[in-house]
């Protein structure tokens, strides 16, 4: 592959994939190109001291509005967020993006 250019997957090789890992794969997609300098408006913030408007996970994607064509951001400050998230059938377009891999950890 040269420099500077994408390589492409044939559908073939993705059958495996789920819609699970499919929005992990998209989420993950995502949190690279923001972190490649790209700004970003934040819709909501979660913060473990109560800083933003969500102490959890969980509460920012409960309140991100359902069947959406847009993207909703959730930034998820630095902290330890012990819980289960689930994202519903109804929650589209929820990126999820953090402070760093070390600084924020879901357990």
């Amino acid at each position: 592959m040269r420099k500077g250019h994408a390589s492409v997957i044939p559908l073939a090789y993705l059958r495996w994939i789920n819609a699970r890992m499919l929005a992990a794969l998209i989420i993950l997609i995502t949190i690279c190109s923001i972190s490649r300098g790209q700004s970003i408006q934040r819709n909501a913030t979660v913060s473990t001291d109560g800083s933003g408007q969500f102490t959890t996970i969980q509460a920012a994607i409960n309140a991100a509005p359902n069947m959406s064509v847009t993207k909703y951001y959730i930034w998820i400050r630095a902290g330890c967020y012990m819980e289960n998230v689930l994202v519903g059938e109804k929650k589209h377009n929820i990126m999820l993006i953090g402070d760093g891999m070390e600084k924020t950890v879901r357990l």
